[in-house]
């Protein structure tokens, strides 16, 4: 049974960026998949700024706890906004809390004093990203350049081996009307639906 770990990164459960994801699950029922949910806000994720990144930071039974749903997990979407061109505060402790070495990765003895390398620990892994800005979707990727994805897929997903399958841009939100938002939230449940 394929196990599917839904990431809510927007600060507010109340969201519309939520409202995608639990659009996306809506799709998923009747499926032959066992997901689950983590929603960043119920998670204690300050210690990371009190903490020097060099330091040993041992971690908490929840951080574990998370590092275990992510193990046992073959598709992890996470649906965050985009807010100053990146990824919320939260998503980014998340991350720094969770991917951390010896979970994520493990750098191992280079053959080139130059050239890092690093054991991909969580290869294997597929990722989606559901993404909402309040701009509008072109100019976030072409005036922009999508630092966004550029983050995620080449400095956190991929260096840690989790593969995205695909990324599901929406915007602009803040200027969107209901009927644009119905098109969008149906998307998702088409995309859960058509979940392989």
């Amino acid at each position: 049974m394929k196990k599917i770990l839904l990431i809510y990164g927007h600060p507010s459960k109340e969201s519309f960026n939520s409202a995608l994801l639990k659009s996306y699950k809506r799709g998923l029922e009747g499926k032959d998949v066992d997901v689950a949910e983590l929603f960043l806000t119920d998670l204690n994720l300050e210690k990371v700024l009190f903490n020097a990144h060099n330091q040993k930071n041992d971690q908490s039974t929840e951080i574990k706890f998370v590092q275990q749903k992510i193990n046992e997990a073959d598709l992890l979407v996470i649906a965050y906004p985009i807010w100053w061109g990146t990824p919320p505060a939260i998503l980014k402790l998340f991350i720094e809390n969770v991917f951390v070495s010896g979970f994520a990765y493990k750098y191992t003895k280079p053959k080139f004093k130059l050239l890092p390398t690093w054991e991909k620990r969580l290869r294997g892994k597929k990722a989606r990203l559901i993404v909402t800005f309040d701009s509008p979707k072109w100019y976030y990727l072409f005036w922009i350049g999508d630092p966004n994805y550029k983050m995620m897929k080449k400095s956190i997903l991929n260096f840690s081996g989790i593969k995205i399958i695909g990324k599901h841009y929406f915007g602009s939100i803040v200027f969107s009307n209901e009927k644009k938002r119905k098109k969008m939230l149906q998307k998702m449940y088409n995309l859960g639906c058509n979940e392989k």
